[in-house]
């Protein structure tokens, strides 16, 4: 199952949403129309996720363990693409 939620460009980083389907999803898919992303931190009240980017590079880790990244093999990998960057 597939959710996707293209979030307003006035979306503020302390601001919430809730998945359109009230069933959790398997793949969530956030659309965010960014400049650059410092930190992004998402979490579902029993895990919390987090990444940084800074041009093509990505860094995640979780519940706050910056220092323990994730790699694509973990199952709570998250896929970041930067889309037209000039």
């Amino acid at each position: 199952m597939r959710d996707r939620c293209e979030l307003p460009k006035q979306f503020t980083e302390t601001d919430q949403f809730s998945l359109p389907s009230g069933d959790p999803a398997s793949t969530v898919i956030l659309r965010l129309h960014l400049k650059g992303l410092e930190n992004f931190k998402v979490t579902n009240g029993k895990i919390t996720l987090e990444a940084a980017v800074s041009g093509q590079d990505s860094r995640q880790w979780m519940e706050g363990k910056e220092d323990s990244p994730l790699d694509s093999k973990s199952p709570y990998w998250m896929e970041i693409r930067a889309v037209g960057m000039d």
